[in-house]
């Protein structure tokens, strides 16, 4: 009995063996397979050919969008481009006389004295503990020009005939030392110079909306209408300017440039830790360019 189990368990795996071979290859799966073998060799040949590489000619960038797009080069549009690029290349040389790093180069050779009895103006808030001063050192060229920090360029004398005339880099310094919202209240003693004296700035003005007539505006580094278009203030790139009258008001309020004189005043004014502003002009007069 065993021996005819035996041999049905040999018959069923050899069943099973033979069913479960691979077929052997033919002739078709042998075609096949050199045909896909041969498209494969096409498709590798194709992605190695050498691509010839071609020195393209320097242009502009006018020149090459109209490359691109396969017309000519616009000779005006052409001209023009390099004119305002020439333009701006003579701005940003110029602007850059403005700045700290210009006016170093400017005054790095002349002679200049160390000046010791200057006045220096003391805010209210010293006195309510808003504000410590930060020694400045002060020298004076030969023209007059007084040197604040070896860095930054003051001209005038504070009066009424000759007013103290700085930059608003000048002015926004006071936010490297100035900051009360993290408890930071060093003050420069350069800024604390201009107040109580005359000042003349030149800036963007911005006037009341509603107002029929303007007794106060802002002068600002940058261009903003008061609402919507252009770049919000901060404290230390602004100073509120009372007028010596008011203004009517006209559509030249709406985006204006002018010069202003008057009065200068380190007025912080500071809720809940946040500094909301920090300079003013009095009795000032507003000259618009715009």
């Amino acid at each position: 009995m065993k021996f005819v189990w035996i041999l049905v368990l040999v018959l069923v795996l050899g069943a099973l063996f033979v069913f479960l071979q691979p077929d052997a290859p033919t002739r078709m799966h042998e075609a096949a397979r050199e045909q896909e073998e041969e498209l494969l060799n096409e498709a590798e040949s194709s992605m190695t050919v050498p691509i010839a590489t071609v020195d393209a000619p320097a242009t502009t960038p006018i020149e090459s969008a109209h490359a691109i797009g396969g017309t000519s080069v616009n000779p005006e549009l052409l001209a023009q481009s390099r004119a305002l690029s020439a333009e701006l290349a003579a701005a940003n040389a110029a602007r850059s006389q403005e700045t700290p790093e210009g006016e170093i180069a400017a005054i790095a050779d002349q002679p200049r004295a160390l000046i010791t009895d200057l006045p220096i103006g003391v805010p209210k808030a010293i006195e309510e503990g808003k504000m410590r001063v930060i020694p400045s050192k002060f020298e004076r060229l030969a023209d007059g020009t007084i040197i604040a920090d070896e860095v930054w360029k003051i001209t005038g004398d504070g009066s009424v005939d000759n007013p103290y005339c700085v930059s608003w880099e000048f002015l926004a310094s006071a936010a490297d030392t100035y900051t009360p919202r993290v408890d930071d209240f060093g003050f420069p003693q350069r800024i604390l110079l201009l107040h109580g004296k005359h000042i003349r700035v030149a800036g963007y003005l911005a006037f009341p909306l509603v107002a029929p007539t303007s007794s106060e505006c802002l002068v600002m580094l940058n261009q903003w209408d008061g609402c919507c278009i252009g770049v919000p203030p901060t404290p230390y790139d602004a100073v509120e300017v009372q007028l010596q009258s008011p203004i009517p008001r006209s559509r030249r309020h709406a985006m204006a440039y002018g010069t202003v004189e008057g009065v200068f005043e380190v007025e912080p004014y500071i809720v809940e830790s946040w500094l909301v502003g920090l300079y003013m002009l009095k009795d000032s007069l507003v000259e618009q360019g715009l």
